[in-house]
């Protein structure tokens, strides 16, 4: 009769651990993209502020003369406003995400070419 009962009594509970599978599987999937997110954050950030840094110095960005050079080095820009007339340069804004209003910025100007023509912001 113990027997039994505890037999009964596992079955239950197995019942009831695949019963709520998916949810504790979407849970798990959520937990998993928000650590994505905050590591992606991270990352961008601490990018940032090695361009903030290196902005503060005059001859800073003379290791990346193109716009490859820095999307390569500190990722993808924020933004980036193409030319709107003939002559005109691709501005590109980097910043930190989170709290964007309260962020420092550093926008970098590119010709045509993509070529870097000068920076503003940072310090510099």
């Amino acid at each position: 009769m113990r027997s039994t009962f505890l037999l009964i009594l596992l079955a239950c509970t197995g019942c009831a651990q695949v019963q709520y599978l998916d949810q504790a599987l979407t849970l798990k999937a959520y937990s998993d993209e928000k650590d994505a997110q905050n590591a992606y954050v991270a990352a961008h950030d601490a990018r940032f502020e090695e361009i903030l840094r290196q902005s503060r110095d005059p001859a800073a960005f003379k290791l990346y003369s193109h716009k490859e050079d820095f999307v390569r080095a500190f990722g993808e820009p924020v933004f980036c406003r193409a030319p709107r007339a003939q002559g005109d340069l691709e501005e590109c804004l980097y910043r930190r995400i989170v709290k964007p209003l309260e962020s420092p910025r550093v926008l970098l100007y590119f010709n045509a070419a993509g070529g870097l023509v000068r920076w503003e912001g940072g310090g510099s």
